[in-house]
């Protein structure tokens, strides 16, 4: 089961039980808003802590007091600065956002930074918790509170949940679930426990960002949280506006994103930002298919990244024998297969760099560095610190399953190859809809199991000059409706309307 049919499973279910799921509540929000991006990333979350929300607080006693005393004097400070202060805009996001680097090599948050760059806010707070290691080195755009000591309180308000209850709606929505699976012929069993880390995981957030915001007094909330999370929750509670900011390809049947208009009922009870701005007109247009999204809640902004690296990039692969493969950890077991397979099927002629995930799994790392190691006459490693436009630069093909990279990729004029799945059999192409027939050429489709076909064409990329530039030549026709122009004057309209 792929993330693809798991996200049409999903839509099945709430489409087919909306009246069941409707009766599920926590503090009046719907509990199936919460549960279900979780629930669609689920094979990794469920073994793995640090993704499902637990990795907010730390484990040592002493370290925790340290924390929370520390954000206390940080609070108190941010407070006094905030001391006739109208208006002002929160920032709200993980350290993991960060792991990039910028031409100047300072960290830099490529999703929300670029409100503050662009002079699109002069009233703001960047608010960040710590997910794994802590950034090292400048950052652009400067931390004005950190509040890993605010979450670390989350023990002693986990003291005064009302565990019955979620227990209660966890084996009903468990329940619910597992009979739909059985009912579907599919091998998914949710576990009562899980939804309820969930949930609690949910309360705590959503508690500790209502006394937060509460002193602050935001008028917009811009992150890039996942959507059904706790700071959403607040926001809606305190009747704050929030922005999600697109951070990934949306897929048709996105857990995260993609709702069954059957749900509109609810809708006034679902965890959902006020805003989401997407990257280009065709992500907005994959937004409204369905009928759950109103057209004033999908913003076009534009890709401030992909947009400030095209003004100057410079290819740079006339020379190039570098096959960029940058990972995606719900693919890891094909892509474990893949390399092994190419280890195996010789000759080739390129030169294969394995650029690591910012969120990919240590053990899964751990592998692809042992494979690089014992290959390392043709595979390298690069990680989620190196600058990924400049690896594309330095590249003669991306090639991934259904990495944004790909995307963006063709519009800065390097090709790429999506690597197909028996649920994404199209790809990358699953998610561009009208805009896949303009990119077919552009990016080409191979299953990743195809391991001939596959050689035969990165071999020709590197040896057939005439097969590569026809192939370049297809690229100039590529649409322009993924990513739009005109970031900072998108976002000056969209924080005007949502102050007004």
């Amino acid at each position: 089961m792929d993330r693809a049919q798991l996200g049409k499973l999903l839509y099945k279910f709430e489409s087919e039980n909306t009246e069941a799921i409707g009766k599920l509540q926590i503090n009046k929000f719907l509990i199936w808003s919460i549960a279900k991006p979780s629930i669609f990333f689920f094979p990794f979350e469920q073994t793995s802590e640090s993704n499902s929300g637990s990795s907010k607080s730390n484990n040592s006693v002493v370290t925790k007091l340290k924390s929370i005393l520390g954000f206390l004097i940080n609070l108190f400070l941010v407070l006094l600065k905030c001391i006739g202060r109208k208006k002002i805009v929160i920032l709200f996001n993980s350290t993991i956002n960060k792991k990039t680097k910028n031409n100047k090599g300072e960290h830099f948050n490529f999703i929300t930074d670029p409100y503050v760059t662009e002079g699109v806010l002069h009233t703001y707070l960047n608010i960040e918790y710590t997910v794994g290691e802590k950034v090292q080195g400048p950052s652009t755009v400067k931390t004005d509170l950190n509040i890993d000591g605010l979450f670390s309180l989350s023990i002693l308000l986990r003291l005064f949940i009302s565990k019955r209850k979620i227990k209660r709606d966890s084996q009903k929505l468990e329940g619910l679930l597992n009979d739909f699976f059985n009912k579907s012929n599919v091998k998914i069993q949710i576990d009562c426990q899980f939804i309820e880390q969930i949930l609690i995981n949910f309360y705590t957030d959503y508690k500790l960002c209502k006394a937060l915001f509460s002193l602050l007094k935001p008028k917009i909330i811009i992150s890039s949280e996942k959507i059904g999370s706790g700071v959403f929750g607040a926001a809606i509670d305190l009747n704050i506006s929030s922005i999600d900011i697109q951070h990934g390809v949306v897929d048709p049947f996105d857990g995260m994103y993609q709702y069954s208009p059957n749900l509109l009922p609810y809708k006034q009870k679902m965890v959902i930002p006020t805003e989401i701005g997407v990257w280009g007109i065709q992500f907005k247009k994959l937004m409204l298919e369905k009928g759950f999204w109103e057209e004033k809640e999908v913003r076009v902004l534009g890709n401030h990244r992909i947009n400030s690296f095209k003004d100057n990039f410079k290819r740079s692969n006339a020379d190039s024998t570098i096959i960029l493969f940058p990972t995606q950890w719900p693919f890891f077991e094909e892509a474990m297969e893949l390399l092994n397979k190419l280890k195996v099927e010789r000759p080739h002629v390129f030169n294969l760099k394995i650029k690591i995930h910012p969120i990919e799994p240590d053990n899964f790392v751990k592998q692809y560095e042992e494979f690089a190691e014992q290959n390392k006459e043709w595979v390298s490693i690069s990680y989620p610190a190196e600058d990924i436009y400049k690896l594309i630069a330095h590249s003669k093909v991306v090639l991934g399953f259904n990495s944004t990279s790909l995307i963006e990729a063709i519009n800065l004029g390097i090709p790429a190859i999506s690597l197909t799945t028996r649920g994404y059999n199209q790809g990358v192409h699953y998610y561009l809809g009208t805009s896949s027939l303009l990119l077919k050429n552009s990016i080409k489709v191979i299953s990743y199991q195809a391991i001939n076909e596959l050689i035969l064409t990165l071999n020709a990329v590197i040896s057939d000059a005439d097969f590569y530039q026809n192939w370049l030549n297809e690229l100039k026709s590529s649409s322009s409706e993924l990513y739009a122009e005109g970031f900072k004057e998108n976002a000056e309209k969209q924080i005007a309307d949502l102050l007004n």
